[in-house]
């Protein structure tokens, strides 16, 4: 199965891209005013794929919903633990192509 085309985060959906990153030093990388997430085509295993896929919807989740502001504003990480949980589970509901793309390649 190929990784989905998209994925939603929040109210915003992110274009999914896999692109030569050979001359950084990204693996993968999101780009929130072009709404897209790029993965890069040098990593070859699927199980990789998914942690950097997790890895930029994360960074997703932390700007739609301003868990990046969070140590500037007092959060405790219970909040945040909070705020990510209920984000995740939206990411996953919202996206069934993602959880099945997930599931086939982070297969032990």
């Amino acid at each position: 199965m190929e990784i989905p085309k998209s994925v939603k985060i929040g109210y915003k959906d992110y274009g999914v891209d896999v692109i030569s990153l050979k001359d950084s030093d990204f693996r993968g990388m999101i780009k929130h005013k072009e709404g897209r997430i790029l993965i890069a085509s040098e990593i070859k295993t699927g199980l990789e794929q998914v942690e950097i896929m997790l890895h930029e919807i994360t960074h997703g989740i932390f700007v739609r919903y301003g868990v990046d502001e969070a140590a500037s504003s007092g959060w405790t990480t219970e909040y945040i633990v909070t705020v990510m949980g209920e984000a995740m589970t939206a990411v996953f509901r919202d996206n069934p192509k993602l959880v099945e793309w997930i599931q086939e390649n982070a297969k032990p």
